[in-house]
């Protein structure tokens, strides 16, 4: 193969795989973008009601010690931001939580914000969910903006801190309210393995 044969094979190949990266870059959270369900109490529920500027997923499960550790923060979080146009949502990625299982969840943390099963994973698998919890701040365009951990409260599985000292959710939708560029679009969630169904 002459090499300019093998140059032009190579410059297809990667303007192929970049079209592909762009895709799935594209079209990651349009599912939450134009997500109409119910919630687990039966409720309809949206995505970006009342015109809502950007929406913060969060997936969570109801035996995840870690996930659960953190509701108060949650509902501390959708308490600060959501007037000012930033809906929540959790999202239990599990065919093995039953309706009746995630409202006694509810009330046992006393969650207020709606909550999604996702028995199938599709919400889970579109965004690349790793671990509960694991948090999105997805734009009204269907992007996500931040991806991965609430705050850094726990430094390993097992390794929870006194207190947090970075708040990497909260300051992700600071600067997303004030349109400026989020310096942390990514973290590493610290929690339970979300297992896929295969």
């Amino acid at each position: 193969m002459h090499c300019k044969t093998l140059i032009r094979l190579c410059i297809a190949a990667w303007l192929l795989m970049s079209s592909c990266v762009l895709i799935a870059k594209d079209s990651e959270a349009t599912v939450i973008k134009s997500l109409k369900t119910k919630q687990s109490d039966g409720l309809p529920f949206e995505a970006f009601p009342d015109g809502s500027k950007f929406c913060v997923a969060i997936f969570v499960t109801t035996t995840c010690p870690i996930a659960n550790s953190f509701q108060p923060e949650l509902e501390t979080l959708r308490g600060e931001y959501e007037s000012q146009g930033v809906s929540f949502v959790q999202v239990i990625p599990s065919a093995r939580v039953s309706a009746e299982q995630a409202q006694r969840h509810r009330k046992q943390y006393k969650i207020t914000m709606p909550t999604l099963l996702d028995p199938q994973q599709s919400i889970a698998k579109s965004l690349n969910a790793k671990v509960t919890p694991e948090a999105f701040l997805i734009d009204g365009h269907g992007r996500t903006l931040y991806q991965g951990r609430i705050s850094n409260l726990y430094a390993g599985f097992g390794k929870k801190r006194q207190s947090a000292t970075q708040n990497d959710l909260a300051d992700a939708i600071d600067a997303a309210l004030a349109g400026e560029e989020i310096v942390t679009k990514r973290t590493k969630a610290v929690g339970c393995i979300i297992r896929y169904s295969k």
